[in-house]
């Protein structure tokens, strides 16, 4: 038979329905998908094995191969039933069981001095512990035919290798193995921005199946070592190279397709790939301080388990203990490009995250953050990422961070949809394209352009360590803001998720009661009074006088006031919007607060707390409390100090002026477990603040949608790509009404009339805060709303001038004049379209250059809005919108409800947090 030739482009299909023939012997997709990549491994391995004892004969050498005789691919694969028969087995299965008990033990090749000359550790790793879990001979003897009958053509590139990361590729996208995955281009973009050299030891903790590491191999090997004229010397740095490759993967079926593939990519068992934990307490210790180069992208989300190792900033997310892990495992001067989820990169909640960025900034050289389209990591995540590039000082008088160097990454050359299409023949070929070969070529220099910016550390800092390209781009990025609605629906399923998984965890640890009581706690725990000097250190505040420029004028002693806070979350304080001088702190009331106090507002505003990070004054609204820490984390009482804010409150008087003063606050008492045990409440309710902030990011991705399904749908309106009608607004207008005013309006009582305030900037309808008129005005049923209608706000601040929304509400309402009541003749126009295309319009600034101006103030007549010149397309397709609107905004409320939910179990953690029985649980496993 005429054996096919492949081209690799549609190798990897014809890999895919080959491995199909699985499906009738094994059930589980994971179990066949892995059970063949045993097979494929020994026929390309055995397809290398060829070429290279074909070399060997040729030049007169022997050539000891990986793979003893009578379990070579070729000899056994051309008729398996004949071939166990004849080394005496009864069946196919039988035999290849026996196989993978041999080669899981098989011996290295030595010389007669003992010396190893053929490592075969990688073999061994490969099919230690490997079940066979084919059960019947016409599978096998189907299966090899095929593979048999392929024949891979010669090329520059190791094609066995490439064949078998295709599988790998595939087999992610079946949602099994995705999160091991990372695209080739990205790979070899942020080995490019590396560019490991000879000598370095290279290191991924999160290897998965092992393409960092590869990429890094050949990557030394093509750019440094294949440039040394002497052959020889090329060997024994090739071979260097290979004990200097390290790697870990923690899932046992992943770690055997990474060691297959290495064998693929010749990396020999010289190289160091592990099994096993890096996050444990072992690994902490094996790896610190090692590592030259780190290459990683680690996994994402909270971690399903609890890992041993100790860090220093408690965490129960993925990517932030990995993240501790790399700048702790890098030697001094040793360089780290990692993946990192976006959302580490700029979440206040928990706080740990702003020390784990603070400590990137402030204890290493943070020298780029590469920023990524959201969809690069598709099908298997929409979530947004970026690329972190950082390096550990040699010593501690070596540069840290001086500015930051951002790269806004809009187009990496392929589709950012699931399909993942490459736009160009560089992508197609596996070649850097879009914007990668840009951003590597302005890396050295740190170039600014359009897409990249140099950003001060200071400037860093004050934003609390954000570290999100375009918190700071100087530059809009238009197209950006319109992501595909296929990407974000998939960041919605992964916010979801994690919430969900999340909410499992939360529940898992409640206790049964929810109340707080301090009466009887238990064994170990002891109650002290914030007046307690041994534990609590109190500190007051102050204003300097304004009217003194000498206190205020060039100030650097940051100064906190009540208005920075917000309310019922603990704040974090990296910098303030005022300063004041020494001369100012000397002259008032205000004190010096030492790092890591904890504030708490107790004037006007009371209960808001934070902690800051940096030593500051506070106004005299504040008492902070420096904590004893061998007896009290500073984010343990602040967490207790949310919990008892209406008890602070009762103490604070029923005044106008609410205050609380000190002798009351000092007799508050706080429960004091032991300081493991403050950790672990800590962690919990830094996990449940997350949770609320992700809630928040699923709706706010739920509006992304709608604007992006618009967008996708109609295109633009300023430019009418589709080339819809344009027509007259006042042309599909039933009916166009502004409201009355009304001078004395009531809290309570009559009808209630919606003001410009009740329509929220993203286009909702806000009714938690209502003024009401007489019922009995006269003409006021000319005023009423029906569902349905739309409400455009008239008059406001120019740029507020436009909001719109749609009434929906059962309550009898009427308008303000502020406000114009619309009503469409619905067989021309849906009002779910006309609202979305009038915000679109209103955050473009349409509507404020058509405004009519005065002092802060502007207005649009009706006249001059029925005039507007609007894109309209088919009824049709409007309606098609208006029902993808309705099904999301019932996803949105949906999550508004489980907000509630959360909310109320973000509660009774706090209770249970303070009387132990949150971590009753873990006390008994410690």
């Amino acid at each position: 038979m005429v054996k096919e030739s492949v081209d690799f482009h549609r190798f990897g299909d014809e890999l895919w329905t080959i491995a199909n023939v699985l499906r009738a012997d094994i059930v589980k997709v994971t179990e066949y998908l892995e059970e063949f990549s045993y097979f494929l491994f020994l026929k390309l391995l055995d397809d290398m094995e060829r070429q290279d004892e074909e070399v060997a004969n040729l030049s007169g050498k022997e050539y000891i191969p990986l793979i003893p005789s009578n379990y070579r691919f070729y000899n056994w694969a051309e008729d398996p039933a004949n071939w166990a028969k004849i080394h005496g087995y009864d069946s196919v299965i039988n035999f290849l069981n026996r196989m993978s008990v041999d080669l899981s033990s098989i011996k290295d090749e030595v010389d007669e001095s003992g010396n190893v000359i053929r490592d075969r550790s990688l073999i061994r790793k490969v099919f230690q512990h490997h079940i066979l879990r084919l059960r019947y001979d016409k599978t096998v003897i189907m299966l090899v035919k095929r593979l048999r009958e392929l024949e891979l053509e010669s090329a520059n590139y190791d094609v066995a290798g490439r064949a078998y990361e295709y599988l790998i590729q595939k087999l992610g996208e079946q949602g099994q193995y995705g999160q091991y995955f990372t695209p080739r281009h990205v790979v070899d973009f942020m080995v490019k921005l590396i560019d490991p050299e000879m000598g370095d030891k290279i290191y991924d903790p999160a290897a998965g199946t092992g393409g960092f590491l590869i990429w890094a191999y050949e990557h030394v090997i093509k750019n440094h070592i294949e440039k040394i004229p002497d052959a020889a010397r090329q060997e024994i740095e090739i071979r260097k190279l290979k004990r200097n490759i390290f790697g870990t993967e923690k899932a046992p079926d992943v770690f055997k397709l990474g060691l297959m593939n290495l064998v693929l990519h010749r990396v020999d068992g010289s190289a160091n790939f592990e099994e096993g934990d890096s996050l444990s307490a072992p690994a902490q210790a094996a790896h610190r301080n090692k590592y030259d180069v780190i290459l990683t992208n680690p996994p994402f989300g909270p971690l399903v388990y609890e890992p041993s190792g100790v860090f220093e900033y408690s965490t129960k997310f993925f990517e932030a203990s990995f993240l501790q892990h790399m700048m702790n495992a890098l030697k001094p001067g040793g360089r780290c490009a990692t993946v990192i989820k976006e959302g580490l990169l700029f979440s206040n909640t928990p706080g740990s995250l702003v020390k784990i960025r603070k400590r990137v900034v402030d204890e290493s050289n943070l020298i780029c953050v590469v920023s990524m389209p959201s969809g690069v990591f598709l099908p298997y995540t929409g979530s947004k990422t970026s690329i972190l590039v950082f390096e550990k000082p040699e010593d501690v008088n070596a540069p840290r961070t001086e500015a930051v160097w951002f790269y806004r990454v809009e187009d990496d050359g392929f589709e950012l949809g699931a399909t993942r299409r490459p736009l160009s023949e560089e992508a197609a070929r596996g070649e850097l394209a879009g914007d990668l070969p840009l951003a590597l070529g302005k890396f050295k220099g740190r170039e600014e352009s359009e897409k990249s910016w140099l950003v001060p550390v200071e400037k860093i800092r004050e934003n609390d360590y954000n570290l999100t390209a375009n918190r700071y781009a100087p530059y809009k990025a238009e197209e950006v803001e319109m992501e595909k609605p296929e990407v974000l629906i998939e960041q919605l399923i992964d916010v979801v998720s994690e919430i969900q998984e999340g909410l499992k965890d939360l529940y898992l640890k409640m206790g049964k009661g929810n109340e707080m009581e301090l009466k009887s706690l238990p064994e170990g725990w002891e109650i002290a009074n914030l007046g307690n000097k041994e534990i609590f250190k109190r500190y007051g505040g102050g204003t300097p006088k304004r009217d003194k420029r000498e206190y205020w004028a060039g100030g650097a002693i940051p100064w906190v006031t009540n208005n920075e806070l917000d309310e019922n979350k603990i704040n974090y304080i990296f910098s303030t919007e005022e300063k004041i001088t020494e001369k100012g702190l000397e002259n008032s009331s205000a004190t010096l607060i030492p790092e890591r106090s904890v504030l708490l507002s107790c004037t006007a505003s009371i209960g808001k707390v934070g902690i800051n990070e940096i030593e500051l004054a506070t106004n005299q609204q504040f008492n902070s409390f420096e904590c004893n820490r061998n007896r009290v984390l500073p984010e343990f009482l602040a967490y207790f100090l949310l919990t008892i804010k209406q008890q602070l409150e009762k103490i604070a008087g029923t005044t106008t002026f609410k205050h609380i003063i000190i002798p009351n606050l000092e007799k508050v008492n706080a429960p004091i477990p032991p300081l493991e045990e403050q950790k672990q409440i800590v962690e919990i309710l830094q996990f449940a603040d997350y949770l609320k902030e992700r809630r928040k990011e699923a709706k706010e991705l739920i509006d992304k949608i709608v604007m992006s399904v618009f967008h996708d749908m109609f295109g633009d309106p300023a430019t009418n790509p589709k080339g819809w009608d344009v027509k007259e607004f006042g042309r599909i207008i039933e009916d166009i009404k502004s409201g009355f005013a009304y001078g004395k309006y009531k809290k309570e009582g009559g009808i209630p009339q919606l003001r410009p305030y009740n329509i929220t900037e993203d286009g909702k309808l806000d009714l938690s805060t209502l003024k009401y008129v007489p019922e009995t005005k006269k003409n006021i049923e000319g005023y009423y709303l029906k569902k349905t209608d739309m409400l455009f706000n008239n008059t406001n601040s120019p740029e507020l001038v436009g909001k719109t929304t749609i009434f929906k509400s059962n309550l009898n309402c009427v308008f303000s004049n502020h406000i114009t009541r619309i009503r469409l003749d619905e067989t021309k126009a849906v009002p779910a379209y006309i609202k979305q295309l009038f915000n679109y319009l209103w955050s473009k600034g349409i509507f404020q250059k058509r405004c009519q101006q005065w002092v802060n103030q502007a207005a649009i007549n009706n006249k001059n809005l029925s005039r507007l010149e609007i894109v309209l397309p088919p009824l049709a397709f409007q309606q098609e919108f208006a029902e993808i609107v309705s099904e999301l905004e019932d996803k949105r409320r949906q999550m508004e409800e489980a907000e509630e939910r959360l909310e109320m179990l973000y509660q009774i953690l706090l209770k249970q947090a303070f009387t132990g029985k949150l971590t009753e649980e873990w006390r008994m496993r410690h």
